[in-house]
């Protein structure tokens, strides 16, 4: 008989142990353990009798109990170390980080790279990189490890599974291989993580911002130093999304100083000088259209007269 074998028993009606084979000896030779005691270790398939086990040999100088009422009445089905002991909300008070760490690691890694670059479309633009996609993952092993640590302590763990490098294999055997549960909490755990990410998705698109909040007024090169002043991809943007082209013709740009510029339209400049439009650019990277019949007029403005935009390309 293995002396490494670990043994749970009944006392009393309450699982007790586990124990070595050497130890349960002992407590049989003591008389804790007797006759009609139920006895279990792992490869069983369900609690038997002490002289129903391998351990009936060391029953032979032991004396049998006083009477029937001396022997605990059989333990409950719960109390087995099954793979179904855990009730759901035990099994979820457990796993419950490892379900919701993907919306987690989202949300912190936004919320760092809104630390880090101080506006939100710049921040969704830090976000949406490797570096940071590494980070999440990161976040997602440190609570699968601290999830597996603790399903490693279970009467559950019956020992590692490749499988469960897939996270839905994962869940399924955390679950007791209850397909109800695995299924449920997977949806909970994407659709947690869908919400973060377009809730992340419309902050880092300027929809929750105030159109109408933008200020100008800063104008040194300190305060104006991270913007976007590069007047070739402006021009290029302006003229590929122009849906008037036929009648405006080539878009021009031109920079008056830091944060304005003046747009002028070749079908509209004739002799009596150019049809102008103006534009203005605020510190998280967007642009917006200012009012303004003179460059002094537009560089004057502080607020935008069209709804701002950033620029993009397929």
């Amino acid at each position: 008989m293995s002396e490494q074998a670990m043994w749970f028993y009944e006392s009393k009606g309450k699982r007790e142990g586990s124990v070595s084979t050497t130890e349960i000896i002992e407590l049989i030779n003591q008389g804790v353990i007797h006759q009609g005691a139920q006895v279990w270790k792992k490869g069983m398939t369900e609690w038997v009798t002490l002289e129903e086990s391998e351990l009936a040999q060391y029953l032979e100088d032991v004396p049998p109990p006083l009477s029937n009422n001396d022997v605990p009445p059989p333990l409950q089905t719960v109390l087995t170390p099954k793979s179904n002991e855990e009730s759901f909300s035990t099994k979820f008070a457990s796993i419950w980080r490892f379900i919701y760490a993907p919306t987690f690691a989202a949300i912190v890694t936004y919320l760092a790279s809104y630390l880090i670059k101080g506006n939100s479309w710049q921040a969704f633009g830090l976000w949406s990189t490797s570096g940071m996609a590494v980070i999440s993952l990161f976040i997602i092993l440190v609570a699968w490890a601290e999830d597996l640590w603790r399903f490693k302590k279970s009467a559950n763990y019956t020992g590692w599974s490749w499988w469960w490098l897939f996270a839905p294999c994962y869940i399924h055997d955390r679950m007791g291989k209850q397909w109800k549960w695995t299924i449920g909490l997977i949806i909970l755990s994407l659709v947690c993580n869908l919400i973060a990410s377009a809730a992340i998705a419309l902050h880092g698109d300027g929809f929750f911002d105030e159109n109408d909040s933008y200020n100008y007024q800063p104008q040194s090169n300190a305060q104006v130093g991270g913007m976007d002043l590069n007047i070739i991809e402006l021009e290029t943007y302006l003229n590929t999304t122009n849906t008037d082209a036929a009648m405006t013709g080539h878009i021009s740009v031109a920079m008056l100083d830091y944060v304005t510029y003046r747009i002028s339209y070749s079908n509209l400049c004739g002799s009596h000088g150019c049809d102008y439009s103006y534009l203005k650019s605020a510190q998280d990277g967007g642009y917006c259209y200012v009012l303004g019949s003179s460059d002094e007029q537009a560089i004057a403005a502080t607020q935008c007269s069209s709804t701002p935009f950033r620029l993009t390309y397929n």
